[in-house]
């Protein structure tokens, strides 16, 4: 059965990002606050990473789509 690519990403985002949350509170913090502070500064930081890669390939796609 095929899945989605936006799906599957989109649930191992929110697995990696839970797992994140549950390693910084139960190493660094423990206060949840904190934790949550850095999981979203993870999280948006993952997210300006993948769209970038995102990026390089479609602009490399298309150039080998110009010659």
């Amino acid at each position: 059965m095929m899945r989605r690519p936006l799906v599957v990403g989109a649930a191992g985002g929110v697995i990696l990002l839970g797992g994140w949350f549950w390693l910084s509170m139960l190493i660094a913090h423990s206060d949840p606050r904190s934790a949550a502070r850095e999981t979203i500064g993870f999280g948006l930081a993952l997210l300006v990473l993948l769209s970038m890669v995102g990026a390089i390939r479609n602009g490399s796609r298309q150039q080998r789509r110009d010659r």
